[in-house]
């Protein structure tokens, strides 16, 4: 009787995968990290997370908007402190302007 193994995956592309991964640099890792936490931010703020502003948050955070607050290492520590620069850099801007 044959036996049906979950979730198995290939050696083939377990090493595939693998290679992707080792020759990931580190600017890569970071501007992916960046990506998430540009999301993440406008995620909690009450905008429409367009690609447009998505891709420009990602720039600024790479740029160091928010390296006046803390490392990106420890931004879940201080992730009140990093809203309110993301927010306001949203609005000098002018993408965002509270109601009132």
């Amino acid at each position: 009787m044959l036996k049906r193994l979950c979730n198995h995956v290939s050696p083939f592309t377990h090493n595939v995968v693998t290679d992707i991964v080792k020759k990931s640099s580190s600017n890569e890792i970071a501007s992916s990290y960046a990506h998430v936490l540009a999301k993440q931010i406008l995620a909690d703020l009450p905008l429409i997370p367009t690609g447009h502003l998505v891709y420009n948050l990602t720039q600024q955070i790479q740029f160091g908007l928010l390296d006046s607050v803390c490392p990106l290492e420890d931004v879940k520590n201080h992730w009140q402190e990093c809203l309110d620069v993301a927010g306001q850099y949203l609005k000098d801007m002018g993408i965002w302007c509270e109601a009132k």
